[in-house]
């Protein structure tokens, strides 16, 4: 197992596994809903007959120590035992959620080649760009967190024992860019640029038209700010 998570197995064969979790799909409104669909469409075609992967579902009875902390801490008077009462209340419910079970969601791919280089290329070449910073063997952190949904050519920063710097930062105005000129400022000031509407037309005037987050919104770095684009030489 290598640091940067790719695995190599006997026979050639190098794999790697990601986590992911849920989206509420349903509740998202229709534009949020397409975008949606449409990544994972992208996201699926990136797996040809040469890049086999697997879809993996763990499901394991959920306990107080598997997970979750309840933790009500005791106070000098005469109602510890309602918070003890009350705690075990809680762990009750959260051991009963989702019928007791804690489902794992995994996503493994892999391929077959020489040595670790071009194992490397071509696991990236599936989207998942990455880059890591520190020296040790454990993932401590990643930037952006799991299950958040990025662009395929989104980069993954992972945190080999390193402090993550969640130092917020202020969202630029990318209003009017260019495509291009909006994901080098939204990369620069270190978030995630998310492209929904037009990405091309014949008059080549496609800009930046909205933003879901305003100019000044202090977010962590990795965030993924959401950018309409649309031909800005139509007029209502």
């Amino acid at each position: 197992m290598h640091p940067d998570g790719v695995c190599r197995l006997p026979g050639g064969l190098y794999t790697k596994t990601v986590e992911y979790e849920d989206i509420n799909y349903s509740v998202a409104s229709t534009e949020d809903q397409t975008a949606i669909f449409g990544g994972w469409s992208s996201f699926l075609n990136y797996f040809d007959s040469s890049l086999p992967f697997q879809l993996s579902f763990i499901n394991r009875r959920s306990h107080s120590r598997s997970r979750y902390r309840v933790n009500i801490p005791q106070g000098d008077d005469d109602f510890n035992s309602i918070r003890e009462e009350y705690t075990g209340m809680l762990k009750n419910q959260i051991a009963k959620s989702n019928n007791g079970i804690v489902r794992t969601k995994l996503l493994t791919f892999g391929v077959n080649v020489d040595d670790l280089p071009t194992a490397r290329a071509r696991l990236e070449n599936a989207g998942f760009t990455f880059r890591t910073v520190g020296n040790g063997e454990t993932v401590t952190a990643q930037t952006p967190e799991g299950g958040a949904i990025v662009p395929n050519n989104a980069s993954i920063v992972l945190y080999l024992g390193e402090e993550k710097n969640n130092d917020l930062r202020a969202v630029p105005n990318v209003i009017g860019m260019t495509a291009a000129e909006a994901n080098q400022a939204l990369t620069n000031a270190g978030f995630i640029m998310r492209v929904t509407g037009a990405t091309s037309t014949e008059s080549g005037n496609v800009k930046a038209i909205s933003q879901d987050r305003g100019e000044g919104t202090e977010l962590v770095p990795g965030s993924v700010v959401t950018v309409r684009f649309g031909d800005s030489s139509v007029r209502d």
